[in-house]
């Protein structure tokens, strides 16, 4: 129906219809309705009420973090298949089913405990102490009333007393499940492995020309041409308008004060690393072999050179320079090593330190002050970023507003007559993937006009770079051309299509034969290959070479088990393989991995039993949806 009302938007027939609507909506109430029915409880969980606004802001911060993990763009059609509104009605429900469970169990958040973690947090502080005209600015400026604040702290506070009283009935993790867990991640393997490629195979294959045509036949949609697009389109772009919104000196300091904290430069440091590469039965020797290098450059070697020769990290090439770091961004790394950062002294040489897939030694090349970024200093970025944000208002108002005048127009062109001011901007024809250098390289915005069909004109589309109405002239529809015109192409396919089929059929009788018990050697022999010896992996080291899916199966082969029920396929390349050697990891040492595997366990316990409770809480409790969620 919406597709229809775009695509026949200038008709004065559907204007009238729309007015008609309209009317209906306003005398017989249903817009009344539905905005009373804004009011009523989205999700119902035994007498507590959670609204469709407080629904809706759990809905989008959890699209926004999903989207995050996607490099921003998500898809409607997407974050259905991920199902994210089910992820966030699951979450509200949990929620409130642990604030209910905590009330039960006697759990409360005291009036003073919301108060201390106010007047403690940095945004409501001004020079040091909790400001209430702070407070109560940016409360408002978030449209936030401090009830309404403090009682988000409240429910927030309550469910962590909750998972923090629930998670305290596990407090023991055994050693022995510590190194079981040790050994599984640390156990190491070698096998053999005869490796098939389709290369090997293509100069087996003959073209036959009926063959090749019955292959085709099954095979056509592959070669389809996409489909391509003509379209014309009004652009509201974000860095235009920027420039046309002129700011003050005075407003422009006002967000400096407002927002201190966003200048404040805390101290960095500059750490220089010396890595070396460890695996379960080699961390001794390489302790030994840094602790010879740190000796080397407190003799007055340079730490540097030392980094650039010897060192298996990424910044070796820099020396082992890993840049100026805060500590909240070095927070990223292990405590252990933002510890050992923020205790060293300038020239520091730290001893050498064991950590999950290596050792290293740190030295402190420089420190830089903690500062306060003057208004000097920030005002050219605090006006681009005010300009930015005033640009995205302006951008959207002024594309509403065209693209319901062009509603009420009739069409673009009607509204271009009212509005020379306008400028419509024209592509020929382009594919999804190759859009015009001028138009968005966005895909969610690709998407959604690709979905256009011909005559129908889009909503108002946003982009990272502005807002669009786009105007769909012409579709051109994916078509199966006809085997002489991809003849050439075809016949590749073709040949790689079944190589890979003799590759697949090869390595299945090679397997076969292992599993009846002919050597290695001998069906290397057969099929004229050469059999390879794999390093010593585990699960921990596993080689990009090898296909993850084997992972599941060659730590459970054994000398008298050694082979897969199948091959394993990497890419085009079926492997074929056997187990040959194992060895175990002594448990002994490895305090620093024996001390993350312990917490790792104790949170995954805990992680558990938080599950089980909010189970059984789920079970018991009365739980309604609105039919209209």
């Amino acid at each position: 129906m919406l597709q229809s009302l775009r695509r026949q938007a200038q008709s004065p027939i559907i204007q009238g219809v729309v007015i008609i609507i309209a009317i209906v909506f306003i005398f017989w109430g249903v817009g009344t309705n539905l905005l009373k029915g804004s009011s009523h409880s989205a999700i119902t969980i035994n007498d507590e009420q959670i609204g469709f606004e407080e629904y809706q802001r759990a809905y989008e911060r959890l699209h926004e973090n999903v989207a995050a993990r996607f490099g921003g763009n998500l898809s409607k059609e997407m974050a259905d298949s991920l199902h994210v509104k089910e992820q966030a009605i699951g979450q509200l429900i949990q929620s409130a089913l642990l604030q209910q469970g905590a009330k039960a169990i006697g759990l409360e958040v005291s009036g003073k405990e919301i108060q201390e973690a106010v007047a403690a947090m940095p945004q409501f502080q001004d020079g040091g102490s909790f400001s209430l005209a702070k407070y109560n600015t940016l409360l408002t400026a978030n449209r936030l009333t401090p009830n309404k604040f403090e009682n988000g702290l409240r429910h927030d506070f309550l469910r962590e007393k909750a998972v923090q009283e629930i998670g305290s009935f596990v407090m023991y993790v055994s050693d022995r499940e510590v190194d079981d867990l040790l050994q599984y991640g640390n156990q190491r393997v070698t096998l053999s492995l005869l490796r098939f490629t389709p290369a090997s195979y293509r100069d087996q294959i003959k073209i036959d020309d009926k063959a090749l045509a019955a292959w085709y036949e099954d095979e056509k949609d592959a070669f389809k041409t996409p489909p391509e697009m003509k379209i014309r389109y009004l652009a509201y772009r974000y860095a235009d308008l920027a420039k046309t919104i002129a700011l003050g000196d005075e407003r422009i300091r006002q967000y400096y004060e407002e927002h201190a904290d966003e200048f404040a430069r805390p101290e960095m440091r500059r750490p220089r690393i010396l890595f070396l590469r460890t695996d379960a039965a080699n961390v001794a020797a390489k302790m030994k072999e840094a602790e010879a290098m740190r000796a080397r450059a407190l003799a007055g070697e340079d730490f540097t050179a030392l980094a650039r020769q010897y060192s298996e990290d990424s910044s070796k090439n820099n020396g082992g320079d890993l840049g100026l770091l805060p500590k909240v961004s070095a927070a990223g790394a292990s405590n252990q090593m933002v510890d050992l950062l923020f205790s060293l002294k300038p020239g520091d040489i730290s001893p050498a330190v064991s950590v999950q897939d290596g050792v290293f030694l740190m030295q402190l090349a420089e420190i830089q002050a903690a500062r306060q970024q003057t208004f000097d200093e920030a005002k050219v970025k605090i006006a681009s970023q005010l300009q930015q944000k005033e640009a995205e208002s302006v951008a959207f108002a002024r594309a509403n507003a065209a693209y319901e005048g062009i509603i009420g127009d009739g069409s673009i062109q009607a509204y271009l007559q009212k509005h020379p001011e306008e400028h419509l901007q024209t592509t020929g024809f382009f594919r999804e993937n190759q859009p015009p250098v001028d138009f968005p390289q966005d895909q969610e915005l690709l998407t959604k006009v690709f979905a256009l069909n011909s005559g129908e004109l889009s909503s108002l589309l946003k982009a990272p770079d502005g807002c669009f109405i786009v105007f769909a002239d012409e579709k051109k529809a994916p078509v199966v051309p006809s085997l002489a015109a991809v003849h050439l192409e075809a016949e590749k396919r073709y040949v790689e299509a079944k190589a890979q089929k003799i590759a697949a059929e090869k390595a299945k009788e090679a397997l076969a034969a292992l599993r009846g018990g002919k050597s290695m050697a001998e069906v290397a022999r057969g099929v004229g290959l050469t059999v390879e010896q794999s390093p010593f992996v585990s699960r921990r080291q596993w080689p990009p070479e090898m296909p993850p899916e084997m992972m599941k199966t060659v730590f459970i082969l054994t000398d008298k088990s050694p082979y897969p029920t199948a091959p394993a396929a990497k890419g085009d390349e079926q492997l074929v393989y056997m187990f040959k050697e194992r060895q175990n990891t002594d448990t002994a040492g490895h305090e620093a991995e024996r001390a993350q595997l312990r917490e790792s366990l104790l949170q995954f316990k805990r992680g558990q039993i938080l599950g089980a409770f909010l189970d059984q809480e789920q079970m018991g409790a009365k739980i309604h949806r609105n039919p209209n969620l």
